[in-house]
């Protein structure tokens, strides 16, 4: 009796093992940091990004993975607390606010801009009577990308100068091209427009409207709006991960002014999951919903959300002069990353993708960095020189710091990696350069190769 009590105890202790060992497979996380650096690194060592932030919520577990420097001569790292802006982002921030409006009883989805807007209901009434706060929000409102009157005094801060006086003006003479919500353009003016038309409501400023309403309740403390409010915000790059500028807003900020780091967002983020027990909470809710189903040329949206094709998950993006965010969540996953890197290209949106499909079970393969052989300071100068692409665009080339840096004319200046000493790729961009040498070694001709075009530029200078 006393062994078959011993032996019932080990079948029940084995079983016990047996069943928490699966558990614990169960429960293994498929993204570990580990995955993450195999995704993300190739970003930094390729010389696509200068610096990436990287925040993950899967499930219970909250962490982040930082990459890369800050600066060519800032050698600190990224951390947690490094803010960035956050770009177009902004959007969703601005349809919770909408959102809060209507769970309040404020505003309601389908209010015309006539009721909201009672003067330009006056001056534009074909335009004020059509389109709806639901229309702004999910860029159905037929309104432009940005204003006809948007003339930026300094491209290098475009949004700076932008006012309601010209925003109002604009408004007062545009005639639609199309009727409301039949046709999908994002709209940075629409938006823009609508968080304008919150904070007239609200009287408060759109920096102090968002705080009170979502950075406050959700403790995100070093969220903002205000340019050059803080000390941890990464220097920007440019596609070229060259020095760029910081930008500020006025009237348009509802579409793109927010600036914040990987602490908050993860809050933001983990309030989309998990919306709380509270208005901003149902806001939240309200905005996440399908308010707008996907066609074959676009999304579904929420309010500012896009919805992707699995109907499950909602994501932005964010682009300024200097910074590229993006921010996905999947409420059926449990699940959110937010990538934010201090230079400006859409290429780390990648980085969040296979970050989510790695979290639903998907097999993903890190970017692949191409191979470059080293090439000459000498082999290098013998490429430098300008080169005549069409009788209105150049093709410049010089050597900065052992690097060939290439610029078209009117467009950014941008490196370009050696495959061989005649072969040079972009990163930023699909396209590839090959000289022709004369027989002293010096290039007398380059062909860009791009789109499956060949396009020769012989040498004109020097």
């Amino acid at each position: 009796m006393k062994r078959e009590r011993i032996f019932l105890f080990l079948i029940v202790v084995l079983w016990m093992l047996i069943e928490t060992s699966a558990r614990m497979l169960a429960e293994e996380p498929k993204l570990t940091p580990q995955t993450l650096d195999r995704l993300a690194e190739p970003y930094v060592d390729g010389g696509i990004v200068q610096a990436m932030s990287v925040g993950v919520i899967d499930g219970a577990r909250t962490w982040t993975r930082h990459y890369g420097k800050l600066g060519k001569d800032n050698s600190m790292p990224p951390t947690d607390q490094t803010v960035y802006e956050i770009g177009s982002i902004t959007k969703v921030f601005t349809g919770v606010l909408l959102a809060d409006a209507v769970v309040q009883k404020r505003l309601s989805l389908d209010d015309p801009l006539s009721k909201v807007l009672p003067e330009l209901g006056k001056q534009n009434p074909e335009l004020a009577e059509r389109i709806t706060l639901l229309n702004l929000s999910t860029h159905t409102s037929a309104l432009p990308r940005l204003p006809g009157n948007w003339i930026p005094k300094d491209f290098n801060d475009p949004y700076a100068d932008y006012n309601r006086s010209q925003l109002d003006q604009f408004l007062a003479g545009y005639r639609l091209l199309h009727t409301p919500g039949k046709y999908r353009e994002y709209s940075n003016l629409g938006v823009g427009l609508l968080g304008d038309i919150l904070v007239r409501k609200s009287e408060l400023e759109y920096e102090a409207l968002v705080r009170q309403t979502i950075f406050e309740p959700l403790k995100m403390s070093d969220s903002h709006c205000l340019a050059n409010a803080a000390a941890d915000v990464a220097p920007p790059h440019n596609v070229a991960n060259a020095p760029d500028h910081q930008w500020s807003f006025n009237v348009l900020a509802p579409c793109g002014a927010i600036r914040s780091n990987t602490a908050d967002m993860l809050k933001f983020a983990q309030a989309c999951l998990v919306p709380p027990d509270s208005d901003l909470g149902k806001a939240i809710d309200l905005g996440w919903k399908q308010h707008l189903p996907a066609d074959k040329s676009a999304f579904a949206m929420g309010l500012g959300w896009h919805i992707a094709r699995d109907g499950e998950t909602r994501w932005h993006n964010g682009q300024t002069g200097g910074y590229h965010t993006m921010l996905m969540v999947n409420r059926k996953l449990n699940a959110a990353v937010i990538v934010m890197c201090n230079t400006a290209t859409e290429k780390i949106d990648a980085v969040a993708e296979q970050a989510i499909q790695t979290i639903a079970g998907m097999k993903v393969e890190p970017m692949s960095v191409p191979k470059t052989v080293k090439v000459s300071t000498d082999a290098m100068n013998a490429l430098a020189g300008n080169y005549r692409l069409s009788p209105l665009v150049t093709i410049s080339v010089r050597v900065d710091d052992d690097v060939l840096r290439v610029r078209l004319t009117g467009q950014p200046e941008l490196p370009v990696y050696p495959s061989s000493e005649t072969n040079w790729e972009y990163r930023a961009v699909k396209a590839t350069l090959v000289f022709e040498l004369d027989d002293s070694g010096k290039a007398k001709s380059l062909t860009l190769h791009q789109n499956g075009m060949k396009l020769p530029a012989p040498r004109i200078s020097p």
